[in-house]
């Protein structure tokens, strides 16, 4: 014969019987391939005319002509490699999930298309794409469905890994009516590295809608975007992980700034409370440091009184006096401005310090206390030395702490008192040293002696807040301070960094 193979139809039937045998071997005649079971022939026909025909079987039929199956198969390939270069471009999950229900419905002529992927439980199917009237506008979904594994056409898909194909679904129990009833389902799961990760599921009102070759376009779309899919998933979980460790990161930086705040606050109280207890202990101090110009002041106005009432005052001498009770008056209201500053709250924000002013306001405070308690005072103090950052009040504080621990200590002992200050300064920031003869500080005591309310001195002389406040003061401002034993007395040693 010299009939072209494209005008060749060829039609097989098989039937199935409890005699069917898995004999089976191919045939070449006239050029074409054909395979037989049994001795049993397939129908080739040309033009309609029977040329052989041996034992036609009945169950599957496929008729299809020969150039027919090339131009299938160019559709195919067609529909396919449209499909590759509409999801070339694409990133996220849902771009991705909404092509393939479009792709369904444009190219392979289908009523409805809807992907399930994997819930997070991994036990459930949930609807991310739909085209169709579950689409009824842009890339919403009407009414979206979970579906379990195992249940319906789609879970069975799911289930067991194969396609489902109904075709008719008033005959399937498991059929499950989503927007409407349709009488075709096509189910087909979406594998990646053996793992079911969704199923994309077509449905249509006709019944025996789905051919062989919709099995196998959807089939393979499943197939090409089932990598891309668990990509953007994989892709998805790590943004959604971000995003929590994100928020996890946030809420844990807003509890650090309520505990800061919290922490900044009990600190503040703590300093206050210390500062009322260094102003009570330096209520002695402050009376004598007032009583010396009131005293002036009651003098000098004494004499001036009994001058003028001998009528011996003469203008220069009266001037003279006055000059000196307004200076005392400025004194005595320098002490008072300088104590109810010290006891009022630091709220402004830190500025530039001078180290060495700080310790001469702090002995002026205590200078009294010092010279009633028989301590020599000694001060070392740089001509030239950096300013610091901090509050001015508060070094105060740190350092008035530091001299009232020395105080009572060498006031507990005989022998010479001697209290020496230094402020100097090198490549490691600004350093103020105080250093005592009063016995150092016992070894038990020494690791603790910064404890908040831990207190070395009887019951009732101290409130062991001094050196705690001291040290959280040092500390935020980004110093350090620490003490040591020296000789026949204690060093305390604070170093901190440059004023900017």
């Amino acid at each position: 014969m010299s009939a072209s193979p494209h005008q060749w139809r060829i039609a097989l039937r098989l039937r199935y019987s409890s005699r069917f045998s898995s004999s089976v071997k191919w045939v070449y005649e006239n050029g074409l391939a054909f395979f037989g079971i049994r001795n049993s022939w397939p129908v080739i026909a040309r033009n309609g005319h029977t040329l052989k025909k041996e034992n036609p079987f009945t169950v599957l039929e496929l008729a299809e002509d020969v150039g027919g199956s090339l131009a299938s198969r160019n559709r195919r390939l067609e529909i396919l490699h449209k499909f590759a270069l509409s999801q070339a471009g694409l990133n996220t999950l849902d771009e991705i999930v909404w092509n393939i229900a479009k792709m369904a419905i444009a190219e392979l002529d289908f009523e409805d298309c809807v992907v399930y992927l994997l819930g997070e439980d991994e036990k459930t199917l949930v609807q991310v794409a739909a085209h169709g009237k579950k689409n009824p506008v842009a890339e919403e979904i009407l009414n979206p469905i979970r579906i379990e594994f195992g249940s319906g056409v789609v879970g069975t898909a799911a289930a067991t890994g194969t396609f489902q194909l109904v075709s008719d679904t008033r005959k399937n129990a498991q059929y499950i009516v989503d927007d409407e009833i349709r009488l075709s389902e096509l189910a087909v799961p979406i594998k990646y590295e053996g793992r079911v990760i969704g199923v994309l599921d077509s449905e249509h009102r006709e019944e025996n809608f789905y051919t062989a070759e919709h099995v196998h376009l959807f089939t393979t779309i499943a197939s090409l975007a089932s990598i891309r899919i668990d990509t953007a998933m994989a892709v998805a979980r790590l943004q959604a992980t971000v995003e929590r460790l994100q928020t996890a990161e946030t809420q844990m930086n807003e509890i650090r700034k309520e505990q800061d705040r919290e922490r900044k606050e009990a600190t503040a109280q703590m300093i206050q409370a210390s500062k009322l207890a260094t102003l009570g202990e330096m209520a002695t101090s402050v009376a004598h440091e007032l009583n010396q110009p009131l005293s002036i002041i009651r003098m000098a106005a004494g004499n001036a009184r009994r001058r003028m009432s001998k009528n011996s005052a003469d203008p220069e001498y009266l001037i003279d006096k006055l000059e000196s009770i307004e200076e005392q008056t400025s004194r005595a209201a320098a002490i008072i401005d300088h104590m109810r500053m010290f006891g009022r709250e630091a709220t402004e924000e830190p500025e530039p310090i001078d180290p060495r002013a700080v310790v001469m306001n702090a002995l002026e405070l205590m200078g009294e206390q010092l010279r009633l308690a028989g301590i020599r005072v000694e001060t070392q103090l740089a001509e030239d030395c950096p300013s610091v950052l901090g509050h001015s009040i508060q070094m105060e504080q740190v350092v008035l702490n530091l001299l009232t621990n020395a105080r009572d200590a060498m006031s507990e002992r005989d022998g010479e008192s001697k209290l020496t200050l230094r402020v100097f300064s090198d490549h490691k920031g600004v350093h103020i040293i105080s250093e005592d003869t009063g016995g150092g500080i016992s070894e038990e005591a020494l690791p603790r002696i910064f404890e908040p309310f831990y207190t070395t001195k009887e019951m009732g002389k101290g409130t062991g807040l001094g050196l705690s406040v001291g040290y959280g003061i040092v500390r935020d401002m980004d110093g350090t301070i620490r003490a040591e034993n020296i000789g026949d007395g204690a060093r305390f040693s604070i170093t901190l960094p440059f004023g900017r």
